[in-house]
Parts: structure tokens; C-alpha cells; sequence
């Protein structure tokens, strides 16, 4: 009995070494395993730092682009709208000096790009003697019109004098206010303009220069004051200028008008006229207009 006891214990004493035996046999594998584990950590740690790095700056850079993109765009998007909303500046063609030392006359072709935008303003031409008077004017969007000045007292040359224009104030046609502005403006200014004939006359023994036409209003509306701008071209060049103004022109009147030239103007030549009313003037119409029309004074100033 005793000798079996001694036999377990000394068995289990050698399972003991065998045991730790083989723990210190594998220690170093398992502390290289470890090693080697924990390099593939750092490894996967490193490539995933990179991965991160490499990717926010590849993406970044082009969502920056993108960001700047974006933002020239809006920045052009705004500023469309403000250019659309702002009114551009006036064209001015040559101007025309005619006559002579002592009473000038003078012409100018004056051009509104804007679409929606109505302008008033004040213009005078200047040159090397002098400088005319102030006068108003006004022009509608997307109309090109003559300004001019008649019997300038002024001494001296004015070749080569050009036109001032000044105290610009705009009003903007909206579309909520005029729904088909180019319709409007050609509703108003609705005359026919026919007969016109320019040549001499002999007027009490005279022989004067005289412009003749025949217009009819054939707007729906009455004026109390419609000036007409008579431009005399040849090769399209101006070489003379008048104005007239009918008083009281009604709806549907015909009237026959003659205009004499009392200077050296040529007596042939392409002759050229237009209206010259402020639609917008209340004060214009002999009667009130119909309540669709447009108050002047909702419109939008700038």
C-alpha cells in the first residue's frame, strides 16, 4: 500500500515537470507570437492612420474644389440677380453740332439697354466756347431716341462739343406693375405718321424751307402736350433738327402739320420723325386712364 502510494505521487510529481518543462520550451514561441502580433496591430494601427490621412486630404482637396466651385457660383448667381436688378448705363452715340456762331443746334442718339429700367435725367452739350443750357429728358427701356438743343446763343466755336448727361434718376417698369411692357410702350405711343414731305415753299413771297406730315393718334389716349422730333439725315449723317409740339391731341384725330425752317437747313434730305412723351407723366393725358393702367407711383425708384 505504501509503495503504491509512492508510485501516484512520484507520478504526478513527473507530470509536474513535464509540464512546466514544456511551459518554458514554448514561452519563447509564445512571447514571438505575441511580438509578432502585436507588429500586425501597429501595422494595421499605421496603415489605417495613412488610409485616413491619404483619404481626408485626397477628399478634401476636391471637396474644397467642390466648396469654391460652389461658391464662385453662388457669388455669380448674385451677382445675376444684382446686375438683373440694376440698371445699366446709357449708350451715347456722336453728337452733331449744326448752324453757326450764334445760334447752334445740336442732336445726339442716346440708347437705354436696360429692359425694365425707365430713366430721367438732365443733359447739356459742351464744347471748346461753351456750354448749352440744362434740359430734361427721359428715356424708356430699350429705346434709343434723340436729345437735342435748338437756338443755343453761344459765341465762339462748339466743333466737336459732346453730350453731358446728369441727376440720372431710375424707375423700374416691374412686370408686376407693367405685365407686357413692350406691348404698353407700343400702345401709347401709337401714332401713324404719314405724307411727309420736306422741301421749299414760298410762304408771303418767301421761299422757306418746310417739313410736312400727317399723323393720326391712334393710341387710346389723349394728350394734352405731343412733341415730335424732326431729325434731317443725308447718308445718315444729321443736317438739321426742329421740333414741334401738338396741342390737345385726341384719340383718333388726324391733323396735318407743318413745320418751317427758318436757317440755313437744306431743303432735301431724309427726314425723320418721332414722338418725344413721357407716358409715365400723369400730367401728360388730357383724361384720367383706365384703372388697369399703371400708378407711377407704385413704380420702384433707385
Amino acid at each position: 500500500m505504501e509503495d503504491l502510494t509512492k508510485q501516484a505521487g512520484f507520478e504526478q510529481a513527473n507530470k509536474e515537470f513535464h509540464r512546466e518543462v514544456a511551459i518554458a520550451q514554448a514561452r519563447p514561441l509564445i512571447y514571438k507570437v505575441a511580438i509578432i502580433l502585436w507588429i500586425l496591430f501597429d501595422l494595421v494601427l499605421i496603415g489605417l492612420l495613412v488610409f485616413v490621412v491619404v483619404g481626408y486630404l485626397v477628399y478634401g482637396q476636391f471637396s474644397d474644389r467642390r466648396s469654391t466651385a460652389d461658391l464662385s457660383q453662388n457669388l455669380s448667381l448674385i451677382h445675376a440677380n444684382v446686375a438683373d436688378r440694376s440698371a445699366g448705363s446709357l449708350l451715347v452715340d456722336d453728337s452733331f453740332v449744326l448752324g453757326s456762331e450764334g445760334s447752334y443746334d445740336f442732336v445726339a442718339e442716346l440708347t437705354n439697354p436696360n429692359e425694365d429700367w425707365f430713366a430721367e435725367f438732365s443733359y447739356s452739350f459742351a464744347g471748346a466756347s461753351g456750354e448749352t443750357s440744362q434740359l430734361s429728358g427721359f428715356i424708356f427701356p430699350g429705346e434709343t431716341k434723340y436729345l437735342i438743343a435748338l437756338n443755343e446763343d453761344i459765341e465762339g466755336s462748339m466743333r466737336g462739343a459732346e453730350i453731358n448727361v446728369s441727376n440720372l434718376k431710375w424707375t423700374r417698369m416691374d412686370g408686376h406693375l407693367i405685365e407686357n411692357r413692350i406691348a404698353w410702350y407700343q400702345e401709347h405711343s401709337n401714332f401713324s405718321i404719314t405724307g411727309i414731305a420736306h422741301g421749299i415753299v414760298e410762304v408771303g413771297g418767301k421761299q422757306i424751307v418746310r417739313s410736312t406730315f400727317t399723323v393720326t393718334n391712334s393710341s387710346p389716349y389723349q394728350y394734352w402736350s405731343a412733341p415730335f422730333i424732326l431729325v434731317l439725315k443725308r447718308n445718315g449723317v444729321p443736317i438739321g433738327v426742329n421740333q414741334v409740339s401738338l396741342a390737345g391731341l385726341e384719340v383718333g384725330e388726324t391733323r396735318t402739320v407743318n413745320v418751317n425752317w427758318f436757317d440755313n437747313t437744306p431743303s432735301s434730305g431724309d427726314l425723320i420723325i418721332e414722338s418725344s412723351i413721357n407716358f409715365l407723366d400723369e400730367n401728360a393725358y388730357m383724361l384720367a386712364r383706365s384703372e388697369t393702367e399703371v400708378d407711377v407711383r407704385d413704380a420702384e425708384n433707385r
